[in-house]
């Protein structure tokens, strides 16, 4: 796998994680869970990636990456409705993860209810203030919300992360 991965022969990587898992059925979940991900973040198949985070949830109900990555995968579908859906999950199963919380931000705001949105994000910051996105995504709230100062001071918050100034 990692010798696909090096070369950029990401549907060839993700095949032979597909191999993998019914090779090792122990590890099974982690080999579909990279599979999924690579479809999601790399390959960019959205439906791919669903059918595959379908099929981890169905096997494993209490597993919340698999509903936080097929979430995501519907943001980046934009439907919005169906990935809040799966990211409320993600975040019933655990509630102290940070990038749920934006990605929930994120459909929310996309879904015109920033208030929700900006909750979410304010959440975000307050499990893990080092996540640059969060600052940017509440920057954009507040832009909406007609607060110039604090969508600043976000995008400031923001590059000084990035920079490690911050």
């Amino acid at each position: 796998v990692k010798d696909a991965l090096n070369a950029g022969k990401y549907q060839l990587a993700a095949d032979y994680y597909q191999k993998l898992a019914v090779a090792d059925p122990e590890n099974a979940l982690a080999y579909d869970l990279q599979r999924g991900a690579l479809y999601l973040d790399v390959i960019n198949d959205q439906k791919k990636s669903i059918e595959i985070f379908d099929a981890i949830i169905k096997s494993h109900p209490n597993v919340a990456e698999g509903y936080y990555n097929r979430g995501t995968a519907y943001a980046k579908l934009k439907e919005w409705k169906s990935a809040r859906k799966d990211l409320d999950k993600a975040i019933e199963l655990r509630p102290t993860w940070p990038e749920a919380y934006l990605n929930r931000g994120f459909a929310l705001a996309n879904m015109k209810k920033f208030d929700d949105a900006l909750a979410d994000f304010e959440r975000g910051i307050q499990l893990n203030p080092r996540i640059p996105n969060l600052y940017r995504a509440r920057a954009y709230i507040y832009k909406v919300k007609g607060n110039a100062a604090l969508a600043a001071a976000d995008e400031l918050r923001a590059a000084q992360i990035e920079q490690g100034r911050y």
